[in-house]
């Protein structure tokens, strides 16, 4: 009898098959972990910024205006200099790599890769709607909102990678839904 010191055909296709239905089962549980954890920095993110924008107002007694600008008018960059308030500005997670699809009523791509800044001195009906519609306090994001004063937001791409700007993300829609990635304050 001849000794073999090889395998069999049949044996190297069951193993790459093996092999395959593994990759099959753990790709898509990574690639779902990567979003989890982009949006989790997403959220420290935006609070880290809120703390700071909290400690801005402390010592000057008003928040930064923020417009959809880059620039003086952009508003983030006063946590930064002259007074530090945080080291650098962090960069929003779900950066665009390519068009931004803008939805709802559209995004600002000069702003993009940061995270979106909104604040106007007094309030703003459009900030005031937003906050009521994602909070669930308000049936429709086009009513009349009541007057809030002094509200600021933050604002992330989100996953979907679109600029969902009248839309909350929420993951209970599926990881990739749509909506933006939101904080309001104070």
């Amino acid at each position: 009898m001849k000794n073999s010191l090889g395998f069999t055909l049949i044996e190297l296709l069951i193993v790459v098959a093996i092999i395959g239905i593994l990759a099959a089962i753990a790709v898509p549980n990574f690639l779902n972990a990567q979003i989890r954890a982009k949006v989790a920095r997403a959220e420290a993110d935006e609070r880290s910024i809120g703390t700071a924008l909290e400690a801005y107002r402390l010592d000057h007694n008003a928040y930064p205006l923020g417009g959809a600008t880059t620039g003086v008018m952009f508003g983030l960059d006063r946590l930064t200099s002259p007074t530090p308030y945080m080291s650098s500005l962090p960069t929003d997670p779900f950066e665009f790599k390519t068009t931004v699809t803008a939805g709802g009523y559209g995004w600002f791509p000069d702003v993009i890769p940061n995270y979106v800044y909104l604040y106007a001195k007094g309030g703003s009906e459009a900030l005031s709607r937003d906050y009521f519609y994602n909070t669930g306090r308000m049936k429709s994001p086009t009513s009349a909102p009541p007057a809030i004063v002094d509200m600021w937001q933050l604002r992330s791409l989100g996953p979907n990678g679109q600029g969902d700007y009248a839309l909350a993300y929420s993951p209970t829609n599926g990881l990739v839904s749509i909506g933006d990635i939101c904080r309001f304050g104070p």
